[in-house]
């Protein structure tokens, strides 16, 4: 029986060992993918300046980039929510291996959660570059509008523009409720610090 014992314990410290690698990929993986991202960013952003020498409407240009950025920002909150759900993964395996005096001795990470509305830094930067884009974005496009005394765009683009903010302000709320859920039910090993 206590061989039988020592054989679950040695075969769950493998699998516990084998999700921390895998939650390590799965952080590095979305880190990687999301600043893919940037380069069409900026190629859109570019679109909407040259939309004249082109003879493109300089409005679809804004459109599409709207949709881009809210695409982009989607993704960089799932991406985001990802890093934080392998974190906390990571974070109770780390609990389950190591004691107090590990807080000193190799890092505090492991003592605490990240909260829910926790943006990495990488997530974070994209994002407020995504913001700037479109505010410049925004703003030029509703001065080529108000040269051409075309009013109805401004009222498209503001509602477009909001409605866009909306969807990844959904997409921001769903998963921050997603990540408080995971505390909820998985807090992990309880360690008195």
């Amino acid at each position: 029986m206590e061989l039988e014992e020592q054989t679950d314990k040695q075969a769950k410290r493998e699998f516990l060992i084998n999700i921390y690698n895998q939650a390590f990929n799965n952080i590095n993986r979305h880190i990687t993918i999301v600043w893919q991202s940037v380069s069409i960013l900026v190629a859109s952003f570019v679109s909407i300046v040259f939309t004249e020498k082109y003879e493109v409407s300089i409005y679809l240009s804004y459109m599409i980039l709207s949709f881009y950025i809210t695409w982009m920002m989607a993704h960089l909150y799932d991406s985001n929510h990802w890093y934080t759900r392998n974190i906390h993964i990571v974070t109770n395996i780390e609990r389950y291996f190591l004691k107090k005096k590990d807080k000193k001795n190799l890092h505090f990470f492991f003592t605490k959660h990240l909260k829910p509305r926790h943006v990495a830094d990488t997530f974070q930067i994209q994002i407020y570059f995504a913001r700037a884009i479109w505010v410049v974005s925004y703003f030029y496009v509703n001065y080529k509008a108000s040269l051409k005394a075309d009013i109805n765009f401004f009222f498209i683009s503001t509602l477009l523009t909001f409605f866009c903010y909306f969807l990844v302000h959904l997409q921001r709320k769903k998963n921050e409720q997603n990540i408080k859920e995971l505390i909820e039910k998985s807090p992990g090993k309880t360690i008195n610090f």
